[in-house]
């Protein structure tokens, strides 16, 4: 309100300003993340042809009224919180205690937007055998007779030889350097702000907690997944 009156010379309510805002059509969203070797032309031919881009690495016969549409990324959390914004007394400097110990896990995630499901586990390190275990539980998540396109980009795990592709999944890679059309990379900030900052972990076993903690409050809200990770282009009709 202060800043209101300062700039404008008018005074509102809380309640006056937060109608104004609607009005203006302003909602309180999270960025998304963009590579500076993004190339827009062929992030917008990836989403406008998306639904033909899905037609064509589902198995031959595959109708598209069975196709879910899941998106799959890993991060990485440790010791050493991120820091970010906090409600503090004006003209203060909150500050947090950082050390030289630094241990880490990583999550390896998954969600089908249209099913409000997500899956995933946490690990020591990022590699094609943790992606082939997480394959395996998308796999399992994924209904008897359905069959899952996993949108994900094109680190070296997810195009291994050695990769281990259930049946009931195929694999649709971004184009590169698009971390902007990967919703998980919404779900991944959204679990760092909220659960994962401004604080310093003691122990490697304190991290996993904490992305364990983070996580299950995720995968237990359906409406959440649905509004982070839902994108108007990701569909398949046919």
């Amino acid at each position: 309100r202060d800043k209101v009156l300062l700039r404008f010379n008018e005074y509102f309510s809380l309640e006056g300003i937060r109608r104004l805002i609607r009005s203006l059509g302003i909602v309180n969203i999270s960025p998304r993340p963009v590579h500076p070797k993004a190339d827009p032309v062929k992030q917008e031919e990836f989403c406008r042809d998306f639904n033909e881009l899905v037609l064509n690495v589902v198995p031959e016969g595959t109708e598209p009224v069975m196709i879910d549409i899941w998106f799959q990324d890993e991060a990485r959390a440790g010791q050493k919180g991120m820091l970010s914004r906090v409600w503090a007394r004006k003209g203060s400097r909150p500050r947090i205690v950082r050390d030289h110990r630094y241990s880490y896990a990583y999550l390896f995630a998954a969600a089908c937007p249209e099913r409000s499901v997500a899956v995933g586990h946490i690990c020591d390190r990022a590699n094609t055998v943790e992606m082939n275990r997480h394959l395996a539980d998308i796999s399992d998540a994924v209904p008897t007779g359905r069959h899952a396109v996993i949108v994900l980009d094109g680190a070296g795990w997810h195009r291994s030889n050695d990769l281990e592709i259930p049946a009931n999944i195929s694999l649709l890679r971004l184009p590169p350097y698009s971390p902007e059309l990967n919703s998980m990379e919404n779900v991944f900030a959204f679990l760092k702000g909220n659960f994962l900052s401004n604080q310093v972990f003691s122990l490697a076993d304190d991290v996993r907690s904490a992305i364990a903690n983070a996580w299950y409050s995720f995968v237990s809200d359906p409406d959440r997944i649905k509004s982070i990770t839902s994108r108007a282009w990701a569909a398949c009709t046919g």
